[in-house]
């Protein structure tokens, strides 16, 4: 059984991912979360932002855009995927 650190929400080991708070370092520290809240957080926020800006859980957890997902995403069941945020192509 696991808990994802963002959401708090516990499951089978099988919903659960590292992520790591620098992009694209998997020597970096990581933290544990839910596949939906690490697919959210790729969508919300490119590379540059998570690697110079949300770099730790606790900014992650301040950012009021990851705020508004988490109060709606804690409501739903971790065992059920469903659709979020798409990111925005660019042009």
């Amino acid at each position: 059984m696991n808990k994802c650190e963002l959401c708090k929400r516990e499951g089978d080991d099988k919903h659960f991912e590292k992520h790591h708070l620098v992009p694209q370092n998997k020597d970096s520290d990581y933290i544990i979360v839910c596949h939906q809240c690490g697919d959210q957080i790729h969508l919300l926020f490119d590379n540059t932002e998570l690697k110079y800006i949300l770099n730790t859980k606790a900014k992650i957890l301040n950012n009021l855009r990851f705020e508004k997902y988490l109060e709606w995403v804690k409501k739903r069941p971790l065992n059920k995927h469903f659709t979020v945020k798409k990111k925005k192509k660019k042009k």
